[in-house]
């Protein structure tokens, strides 16, 4: 009798540890679909500043106020966008789940990563360089395959290795081609997916 309870009551156990999975996974999904607008909006932010850059750098030179300090005020009226927008569309910390507190620390995370490489390359004026670009692209990349491989969706996971791709396409270039390499890099693994994201809350259907 003992062991028909303990057999009975590893299932049941069995049972919890997999609807915890299911619920933890579902969550993050749920949590992944909100996220599309800042998808979209970085996905067009860095291309279309890209060009900016690029335009004003042609004209100015590149030892200008403008070269010096576009990149540091784009990136930083950003992710004050961003933050905004996460604060008045996301829930409250005490209402969050598990799933949706890892994912904000984990993509904090990486983006506090990339600022601090920024600050560092930035104070050593190595910033408009090939290695740093690539080093985004490789944090950028880490960034897609664990979390799509946290909340176990393929398609999502598929788009880190598309960054990393990229950042050995512009390690074979100079500065010029790999900007548009980044630039069309975030484009096509941001604010496509973004798009995905933001069509499929609507309907209303699961990824």
């Amino acid at each position: 009798m003992k062991e028909t309870n303990d057999g009975t009551n590893e299932r049941e156990r069995a049972m919890q540890d997999l609807q915890t999975i299911k619920a933890f996974l579902e969550e993050g999904q749920r949590k992944l679909e909100d996220s599309g607008f800042h998808f979209m909006f970085w996905g067009l932010l860095i291309p279309l500043g890209m060009i900016a850059y690029r335009i004003g750098l042609s004209s100015l030179g590149e030892t200008s106020a403008f070269a010096r300090f576009f990149w540091p005020v784009l990136a930083g009226t950003g992710g004050l966008v961003s933050v905004v927008a996460g604060t008045l569309t996301g829930a409250r910390a005490r209402d969050k789940g598990f799933a949706e507190g890892i994912s904000v620390s984990m993509w904090i995370g990486h983006l506090l990563s990339i600022a601090v490489l920024f600050a560092v390359h930035y104070a050593a004026g190595t910033a408009n360089t090939v290695a740093f670009l690539g080093a985004v692209a490789i944090i950028l990349g880490l960034a897609y395959w664990l979390y799509g491989s946290l909340i176990g969706l393929a398609w999502f996971k598929c788009v880190g290795p598309l960054w990393w791709i990229a950042a050995v396409v512009m390690s074979f270039n100079g500065i010029a081609v790999a900007s548009i390499v980044l630039a069309a890099t975030t484009f096509a693994c941001s604010f496509v997916p973004g798009c995905v994201l933001f069509l499929a809350k609507r309907a209303g259907r699961r990824l």
